[in-house]
């Protein structure tokens, strides 16, 4: 079986989120397991990471007319790639500019005409290079079926339904996309979007965790899509996410100390680091407290405000020490210095993002808070379980289908979890955890829990060969 797999972003060439990640991690697990050829198309942007590992592919070129515009496409290889072929492909300079979606003003507004022009493009290779599954992934390719050749089964994949690729349908009519069966599925409330197109074409629809795909069928979490759901909700299956193998502290490079489920000496030794590097005071005489850990983009989606007053009466009973990381909202980044600066003995804050802070920030944290008001999957509280620290999730989404609630399951527990999306219920949650942490032969079992699950991309592979088996056999 040979699947093109197309998306926006392919880490760690291109990133803004998880779906970098998913599209980095995820076509190479499939060529791994051995039951399919997969080939990867993505743009070459300017700013393109690790652009030296590329290769030209001149007969991959291909001119065509688009919107009545003559378009030159070029591709490019990444050499010695043995798993997945990744090819990146450039379009008249559409994606030689700052960013991947836009800059510092905003998103660019050619961005329908840019990505429309890349599922052309895409859709022509697909076609040349032969496929029998096409795999695409958010708004972004939603566009490829105005332009794929009969015989493809197509398989679309719902990162985060938020984000629906909305635009005016005459974004769409200049690009000289007119049969009126895709303008009809394309057309959305008083405008279009691409999204739509792609999951009434689709046949099949996966999304990132099966509590999400549930989610995104009720008006609460749809964001007006639920009723396009709806209308063959049978097509649709959440598959949970997997987490990239170097976030293991058994060989993670940037810890102090490596350790695993069976030998945990080095997961208090990274708590030691975290705590010196963090300058906290040690905590009143003849008691101890635990670290709690938040890294996460500073938003209300992600439950930072929620967070906020919980850490701030904690901090100021001297009850924990705290390491945040993360930007975003200007005044939620606001609050989280004003923390530092109130209690800067108990509490360190870095606005911003360091992928190596964040891994020792999971290895030397007792608690891990993640209060999305929604979440299609989640990485850091798989991270937070893979380095035995225990997270405190909001039961949605991805969140519901990783976390086991230690006091709901105490032999099999992983973290805790609260519902509703409020500061009450995540302070109860956050209590329990504390007074779990304080005795610790619980406390150690229910980490060596959480380290033993499996978050594998080679467990979310073997369930995306079996859709595509399925998809082959009834065709």
């Amino acid at each position: 079986m040979r699947v093109a797999w197309i998306s926006s972003e392919v880490a760690p060439w291109s990133k803004t989120g998880g779906l970098g990640d998913v599209s980095g991690a995820l076509p190479r697990a499939l060529a791994e397991a051995g039951a399919a050829q997969v080939f990867v198309l993505s743009p070459r942007y300017r700013d393109l990471c690790h652009a030296d590992q590329l290769w030209p592919a001149p007969e991959l070129a291909r001119t065509f007319r688009h919107g009545g515009h003559e378009v030159h496409g070029t591709a490019w290889r990444v050499r010695h790639d043995d798993r997945a072929e990744h090819l990146f492909l450039s379009c008249d300079g559409l994606f030689e500019r700052p960013g991947i979606y836009g800059d510092a003003h905003g998103g660019y507004d050619d961005n329908a005409w840019r990505y429309g022009v890349f599922c052309h493009y895409a859709a022509l290779l697909v076609r040349e290079l032969g496929a029998d599954i096409v795999h695409a992934n958010d708004w972004q390719t939603g566009l490829l079926p105005a332009f794929l050749a009969p015989g493809h089964l197509l398989v679309f994949t719902i990162h985060n339904i938020l984000f629906q690729g909305r635009f005016s349908m005459d974004a769409f009519r200049v690009q000289g996309i007119a049969a009126p069966g895709i303008l009809d599925d394309l057309a959305f409330w008083d405008g279009a979007s691409t999204m739509k197109l792609a999951l009434r074409r689709a046949d099949a629809v996966t999304t990132v965790s099966p509590t999400y795909a549930r989610e995104i069928c009720t008006p609460a979490l749809g964001f007006g899509m639920d009723g396009v759901l709806a209308h063959d909700v049978r097509r649709l299956r959440g598959i949970l996410n997997g987490i990239d193998p170097s976030w293991d502290p058994s060989i993670d490079a940037v810890l102090p100390a490596r350790f695993d489920a069976d030998r945990l000496d080095g997961k208090a030794a990274c708590r030691s680091h975290l705590w010196t590097s963090a300058g906290w005071s040690a905590p009143p005489a003849g008691s101890h407290v635990p670290v709690i850990g938040l890294i996460a983009r500073l938003t209300r989606q992600k439950g930072v405000d929620l967070a906020l007053p919980v850490l701030r009466e904690l901090l100021s009973e001297n009850r924990v020490r705290v390491a945040l990381l993360g930007q975003g909202e200007a005044d939620l980044e606001h609050e989280v210095r004003d923390l530092a600066e109130i209690w800067p003995d108990r509490c360190h804050a870095h606005v911003g993002y360091s992928e190596e802070r964040a891994r020792l920030i999971e290895a030397g944290s007792d608690i891990f808070l993640m209060p999305s008001r929604f979440e299609p999957c989640g990485l850091n509280q798989m991270y937070s379980m893979r380095y035995g620290t225990l997270p405190v999730v909001h039961r949605v989404g991805g969140l519901a289908d990783t976390v086991r609630d230690c006091d709901h399951d105490p032999d099999h527990g992983t973290g805790f979890t609260f519902a509703p999306a409020t500061s009450e219920a995540l302070s109860g949650a956050v209590e329990r955890a504390i007074l779990a942490w304080h005795d610790p032969g619980r406390w150690h079992s229910s980490m060596q829990n959480a380290m033993r699950q499996d978050f594998s991309w080679a467990r979310s592979a073997e369930q995306f060969m079996t859709l595509y088996g399925d998809l082959w056999s009834a065709r």
